[in-house]
């Protein structure tokens, strides 16, 4: 219930934002002190940032409770799930509360430093939820890729060739 809530709220805060975005088009529309990008930017990060630690948190537990019962080399697999999942999880949310302190700093103070801090905090928020999905593709498939290498190796040493002084090869392997 809870992260259908926050779901519905930060759906609820887009929607206020285009209603404000498209009063602004209209110099005589009424402004309310409620309706500004201000408020609407803070709730709206809030719900995603509670959303975010929430479905983290979730799928984390889950992993976590099926890792419990599991045997220790297929538990090792799933443990690395959980750090990715955290790794990723956790860049996001670090990034959105830092964005939105600088957000709310900017609020109070107008002095250039924290309208730089802000448009920064913006800069990085933003492709941060990209960067946070490539992590989790770029580290299964390295994981995987290892995986597969040391499936596919074996434990004997490679023939080798060698040349004798006339040039011909040698039959004798090493």
């Amino acid at each position: 219930m809870f992260p259908a809530i926050l779901w519905f709220g930060g759906i609820a805060c887009l929607l206020l934002q285009l209603v404000w975005s498209l009063s602004t088009l209209n110099p005589h529309a009424p402004r309310t002190a409620f309706l500004n990008a201000d408020v609407v930017q803070n709730g709206f990060l809030s719900c995603t940032i509670g959303i975010n630690i929430y479905a983290t948190t979730a799928i984390i537990l889950r992993i976590w409770w099926v890792v419990k019962k599991k045997s220790s080399d297929s538990a090792r697999g799933l443990r690395f799930i959980i750090r990715v999942v955290a790794d990723s999880g956790l860049l996001y949310t670090l990034t959105a509360i830092v964005y939105l302190i600088t957000w709310l700093i900017e609020e109070v103070a107008t002095d250039s430093p924290h309208q730089i801090a802000e448009m920064i905090g913006t800069a990085i928020n933003i492709p941060m939820i990209g960067i946070a999905f490539n992590l989790i593709l770029i580290r299964v498939a390295q994981q995987r890729a290892r995986m597969e290498l040391i499936l596919h190796s074996t434990n004997q040493v490679p023939s080798m060739r060698f040349l004798d002084v006339t040039g011909t090869p040698d039959k004798q392997r090493v």
